[in-house]
């Protein structure tokens, strides 16, 4: 049976707000599911809707169904996504390249292979969350691709963050497997440099701190606020549309933490997202 993962990832910050967007697709056989996840941290609200349903485009570089439309170019991704609860349009013009190092697969085995593409590092953003409210700020793109069935995922954990300032940016990734370990940053500078991680867990679970050492340089992400927690697949993504007795077989497709987090690196403040993910837990 094969199956694809695909997840578009997109944010957007201003001094004020913060909101980050997904747009994924499942495909199991000749099964096309779209799933869509708005995310808005605003000064009067708190935002937070999802649609699901089935896709009918299935290009690299597109993906529409369910009131979900994106369209992704080297110097622009465009969305659009919109269920009973609202409507988003936005548009994510990026100034710097999609980064070529990344380019290739993270991983690969007879079982298929996961890639991941940075459409753009750092992007103008312009996003109309209602009828009357569109935000300007900046913001940040990129693509999972993942074709191993999610029952012989290989993986242990990935950290990954994204991190601004007001003049600087950084990521952050950390892919561990079996018998191997991805791992790197890239700054706004053009550094790329190799990094290890840790984590501090406060007593329910929950991550407290990350601790990345970024070629011996520290950087510790204190956490200020959990965004997201929950299962890759088979929780509110598309647990609703796939049969019991395949859902059973697909597992959870791992587990899934995003926070918000602030950090310090090299004399300057730092904030933005940043996940964990765990896969084969006993």
């Amino acid at each position: 049976m094969l199956m694809q993962f695909d997840k578009w990832y997109l944010d957007c910050q201003t001094d004020l707000e913060f909101g980050y967007y997904y747009v994924c697709r499942l495909s199991i056989g000749r099964l096309r599911l779209i799933s869509s996840e708005v995310h808005h941290y605003g000064t009067e609200k708190v935002v937070h809707w999802s649609r699901l349903g089935r896709a009918y485009a299935s290009g690299l570089r597109e993906m529409k169904g369910a009131g979900a439309e994106i369209r992704a170019r080297s110097n622009c991704t465009k969305l659009r996504l919109a269920n009973g609860e609202g409507s988003l349009n936005g548009s994510w013009r990026s100034t710097i390249h999609p980064l070529p190092r990344y380019r290739r697969p993270l991983y690969m085995d007879d079982n298929g292979w996961c890639d991941w593409k940075v459409w753009s590092p750092f992007s103008e953003v312009s996003l109309s969350i209602s009828p009357d409210t569109t935000i300007r700020g900046s913001g940040y793109v990129d693509l999972v691709r993942i074709t191993i069935p999610s029952w012989r995922i290989p993986f242990t954990s990935l950290h990954w963050g994204r991190l601004f300032s007001k003049e600087k940016w950084l990521i952050l990734l950390n892919l561990l497997t079996p018998g191997m370990n991805t791992a790197c940053s890239i700054e706004s500078s053009g550094t790329c440099s190799n990094v290890e991680i840790d984590v501090d867990r406060r007593d329910n679970g929950e991550i407290d701190t990350f601790r990345w050492s970024i070629d011996g340089r520290p950087l510790n992400a204190e956490v200020v606020r959990v965004l997201q927690r929950g299962p890759v697949l088979n929780g509110e993504r598309f647990g609703r549309l796939i049969p019991a007795r395949l859902l059973a077989r697909l597992g959870s497709g791992g587990f899934e933490e995003k926070y918000w987090v602030n950090a310090r690196l090299n004399g300057s403040d730092y904030s933005g997202p940043m996940e964990e993910v765990r896969w084969n837990e006993q």
